[in-house]
């Protein structure tokens, strides 16, 4: 049926959407990214951060003895290494946050997508919604998840008990090492899951965005239709055939300059004060060819490989060079008439 939203949106409509606010999921990719950004960064500041916290909690113990006002000011000095340090891991966060939003959604404003919807206050849609693939994908996803994650720390408790009862007769020494060993494996698997899930996550909200704006044939016709009737485009299409019908002939060439591999055809009036118009421009074993057709011709030509490969790389075929051929076919002809 014509009805039926059978075929993917154009890049039209899709530039609408986005316009309007409307573009893929990336908040679990985001989230999981996120994530991993900040153990690294974590990892990489445990050295000075740990230091800080260390005398924080130095001088928080060192001052019970004190009075409140001089625990209170010993305790402001040492936390403000502390609170730099957070403020600079918050801050280099939200800028990768940002940073990240903006690579995978190209910037965006779109107000409309910040107007009041009073149609969610309508109970309806709101159950709805709670059938619709998205919550559900969003469900699986969730349970999916969190069974991974169990079924790591299960692994991970059952598989070093043993290690944990031998390392409790060692000493503090022998369950530092287990313990951080472990957490830091813990750590590495559940991001490795959030990093696979984010993946497939993305591709699946692709997939679910291009499902959900589908159209029908007779909308992606009739927007065709309407691009071909844009004044913007039609404008385009006009100057592009005037200048082909305008386009001058081979055989109006007044100068051809040309190499063994190179060769340039152009209308040049000497002392008119207009740069070469390039009429036409070859590469290749072709070249020897087109030199004899066009002498046969009478047309003038000069076998310049510098000039020829220099005007072949300044513009295309129904364009004017730049000014500065002008001194350049200049010396080819003035070379000429002095030979």
């Amino acid at each position: 049926m014509s009805g039926e939203k059978t075929e993917a949106p154009t890049p039209r409509r899709l530039e609408e959407r986005r316009r309007e606010g409307q573009v893929p999921q990336r908040k679990n990719i985001i989230e999981a990214a996120l994530l991993t950004f900040v153990v690294v960064l974590l990892i990489w500041l445990f050295r000075p951060l740990s230091e800080a916290l260390l005398n924080l909690s130095a001088a928080v113990f060192s001052s019970i003895s004190h009075d409140l006002e001089a625990a209170t000011a010993t305790s402001l000095v040492a936390a403000m290494p502390v609170v730099h340090w957070m403020l600079a891991i918050c801050g280099a966060s939200a800028l990768f946050t940002l940073l990240l939003s903006c690579v995978l959604n190209k910037f965006m404003f779109a107000p409309k997508a910040l107007a009041p919807k009073f149609e969610r206050f309508n109970p309806v849609g709101q159950i709805k919604s709670i059938f619709s693939k998205a919550t559900l994908y969003s469900f699986m996803r969730m349970i999916v998840l969190f069974t991974a994650v169990s079924a790591i720390f299960i692994y991970l408790y059952v598989a070093n008990m043993d290690n944990s009862l031998q390392a409790s007769h060692c000493g503090e020494a022998c369950l530092y090492d287990l313990f951080t060993s472990r957490i830091g494996m813990l750590v590495a698997a559940v991001l490795g899951v959030l990093i696979v899930l984010a993946l497939i996550d993305y591709k699946i909200q692709d997939r679910m965005f291009i499902s959900q704006n589908k159209m029908t044939k007779e909308e992606v016709k009739r927007e065709y239709k309407d691009q071909e009737g844009d004044r913007e485009i039609k404008a385009g299409r006009k100057s592009i055939a005037l200048n082909d019908a305008a386009a001058p002939l081979l055989s109006e060439s007044t100068h051809v300059v040309h190499s063994d591999q190179v060769l340039a055809a152009v209308i040049f009036y000497p002392g008119a004060g207009y740069p070469p118009y390039l009429v036409f421009k070859a590469m290749g074993a072709s070249v020897p060819g087109l030199c004899r057709k066009f002498l046969a011709m009478n047309i003038p030509t000069f076998n310049v490989p510098g000039a020829a490969l220099e005007f072949y790389r300044m513009s295309a075929p129904g364009q004017y060079l730049p000014a500065r051929s002008i001194r350049s076919m200049e010396k080819i002809l003035g070379r000429t008439a002095g030979g």
